[in-house]
């Protein structure tokens, strides 16, 4: 097995480098072939939004601008991920965010090639309860690739190298490792039984929803305890759910825009005259 280590932080050998490479050392220990990379290290570009990668079933056509279809390739070539980022503003810094733009391509373009791969997520904050976002978006980046995670946490420390002082933390790190080669991984107990974020939203008065995969369960408070009772299980990133978003929603409005552009070139002109 071959686990790829990618730390999205700025800081050489901060707490998220150190974390990563602890998680590779427990794959190691189980006979992985382990390799790490510094995302900062690379160029990457914003998406242009042109969707040609699924259009075309391919690459992004401005792959040669920069880094991000290497690292893509890269995160393929490998059979399992260790994600581990910082904290920036209540969430992940912007570089991962960018990375995900432009991984369409790897989500339907030229199909699936991490479906089912297992991946550890490992956030690191510098102050509880400031880090809301960073699990969930990190998720996101991993479902989206197909990747099944087998564990994620948040760890804290704020001085580079700090989070070496917490041996509980190093040691689930070290583990989460180890997880990706030998098992199954975690089973999410009061959070989404489908993806394990804790992100929900009320659809109803008593029905939330998971922002994140769109699982639905009853909300009650039993005993002063806060209570889901999961109905509808939903599964979005799975292959198929994928699949069929790009191909019954995204791909039917290129011929629709195509039938409506002269009209729109037409509406659109008080815009460009006045502004």
């Amino acid at each position: 097995m071959k686990v790829l280590g990618i730390s999205v932080s700025a800081r050489r050998f901060g707490n998220t480098e150190l974390l990563v490479k602890e998680a590779l050392m427990g794959a190691w220990e189980r006979g992985a072939e382990i390799n790490f990379i510094r995302l900062t290290d690379y160029r990457i570009d914003p998406c242009e939004g042109c969707i040609n990668c699924v259009i075309k079933h391919s690459e992004c056509i401005f792959s040669d601008r920069d880094d991000a279809m290497k690292i893509y390739r890269l995160i393929s070539e490998h059979d399992a991920l260790v994600l581990g980022s910082p904290t920036y503003i209540l969430g992940v810094p912007g570089i991962l965010k960018m990375l995900l733009d432009r991984g369409m391509a790897y989500m339907y373009g030229i199909g699936r090639p991490n479906s089912g791969k297992p991946a550890v997520a490992i956030g690191v904050a510098g102050v509880k309860d400031w880090e809301a976002f960073t699990l969930p978006q990190m998720a996101v980046f991993l479902l989206s690739l197909g990747f099944r995670i087998v564990d994620q946490f948040i760890a804290y420390g704020q001085g580079p190298g700090e989070v070496l002082f917490d041996e509980d933390v190093i040691k689930r790190a070290h583990q989460a490792g180890r997880l990706i080669v030998e098992g199954e991984g975690a089973v999410y107990e009061k959070v989404c039984p489908s993806c394990g974020q804790n992100m929900f939203r009320f659809v109803d008065k008593d029905t939330v929803e998971c922002a994140v995969c769109g699982s639905k369960g009853r909300f009650e408070v039993v005993d002063g305890e806060i209570k889901i009772n999961w109905f509808y299980i939903e599964r979005r990133w799975e292959d198929r759910e994928v699949i069929e978003h790009f191909e019954g929603k995204i791909l039917p409005s290129v011929p629709r825009f195509l039938k409506n552009r002269h009209r729109i070139k037409e509406l659109r002109k008080k815009y460009l005259e006045k502004i």
